[in-house]
């Protein structure tokens, strides 16, 4: 069960990733096309940027602690 759970996990991830690539492709057209920064198209493009950030983000943490990859589990001594 575990294993599936981590698949799923992982697939949401990569998902996530290219729902990134994609806010980011949209947001350089606009910019090419001459929009505004402050723009109401690219206000709301930030905001979904910014949703799918935060959300990769934490899935990438659940998936690295429940594999062992924790950054406060593993630590390394530096040896004189």
């Amino acid at each position: 069960m575990k294993k599936l759970r981590l698949r799923l996990l992982a697939a949401r991830i990569e998902w996530t990733w290219w729902l990134i690539a994609r806010e980011r492709k949209k947001g350089r057209e606009l910019l090419e096309s001459g929009q505004r920064h402050s723009s109401k198209e690219l206000l709301k493009l930030n905001q979904r940027f910014s949703k799918h950030c935060a959300s990769v983000m934490k899935a990438q943490r659940t998936y690295e602690a429940a594999i062992g990859l924790g950054c406060g589990e593993q630590t390394v001594r530096m040896q004189e």
